[in-house]
């Protein structure tokens, strides 16, 4: 019995040994990128978060104008109708927009009592 006592104490003590080991591997990676002991971190400065009132600008310099409300839904409908069987993303690169919106656009437009619009697989069409 006292046998298995000493295995078990001696199994615990060498994975003791063990997290010591990794301890101090990890405190001085730490150390090394400007850790607790106060010193500045090397290597690359994180970028500043742009403000979420700030306005985006353009390529060109100008602000960036934000749709009106119900604006890129007629958007997406004049497109479908100038051109059936388009795609989403067809769409938003012919209304220049993301084929995210374009996308959450179409399942609004499609969940409507009466759709203006159809789909067939990813093409969509006017109703």
């Amino acid at each position: 019995m006292a046998a298995n006592f000493d295995f078990l104490r001696n199994s615990i003590q060498a994975e003791m040994d063990k997290l010591d080991e990794e301890r101090e591997r990890l405190t001085k990676a730490l150390s090394e990128l400007g850790g607790s002991d106060g010193s500045k971190p090397r290597g690359r400065r994180k970028a500043k978060a742009a403000s979420a009132t700030a306005p985006t600008k353009r390529k060109s310099g100008g602000r960036r104008r934000i749709a009106r409300k119900g604006q890129r839904q007629g958007e997406v409908i004049e497109a479908i109708k100038a051109e059936p069987g388009i795609t989403a993303s067809q769409v938003a690169k012919k209304i220049g927009a993301a084929p995210s919106q374009v996308h959450a656009i179409t399942k609004v437009l499609l969940a409507e009592a009466k759709p203006v619009i159809k789909k067939d697989g990813p093409k969509y069409m006017a109703a």
